[in-house]
């Protein structure tokens, strides 16, 4: 007997919620390609801070993202749980480090509350209230900017990063 497969449509307003250091992000479900455990971390040198390394995903290299680290919050320590999101802004593949994934949820109907010029320089681009949280949301086509200074193919094919 033939499975029936689900299809689910994925809706503009669409966001995957996740937690780091207590509070609640989000970032555009269409971006997001897989949630996984964390793999085996390759480190690099002189990469940006907030870059933990290179991990082999699926026949593909992908730079590593220690959200913590990015928005300025204290390290998440190596014994803590987390999960990647594997995600991807226009062309560029890469895995977040998140301390947990919440939940999917819809933005629709309501209206984005802006955010102060500080959070908007770290990559936030607005807050939408959900129960009694707010979520900020995250903008990875800012991340993925500073990520080009990582030269991921040149570094996999064992170049060096001088």
């Amino acid at each position: 007997m033939k499975r029936a497969r689900a299809h689910t449509t994925v809706a503009l307003n669409d966001l995957l919620g996740f937690e780091l250091a207590g509070i609640r992000y989000a970032i555009g479900i269409a971006s997001v390609r897989e949630i996984t455990r964390p793999l085996t971390l390759i480190p690099i040198p002189q990469g940006p801070p907030e870059v933990l390394g290179l991990a082999d995903y699926r026949d593909e290299v992908l730079a590593v993202v220690d959200l913590r680290k990015s928005l300025g919050f204290e390290a998440r320590r190596s014994t803590d749980p987390c999960k990647w999101v594997v995600a991807n802004a226009g062309d560029q593949f890469f895995a977040l480090v998140v301390d947990t994934v919440t939940d999917v949820f819809s933005s629709a109907g309501q209206s984005p509350r802006p955010v102060p010029n500080n959070q908007r320089e770290q990559g936030i681009t607005h807050a939408y209230k959900d129960q009694a949280d707010l979520v900020f949301v995250m903008d990875l086509t800012r991340l993925s900017k500073r990520l080009r200074m990582v030269d991921v193919g040149r570094l996999s094919a064992g170049g060096s990063s001088k």
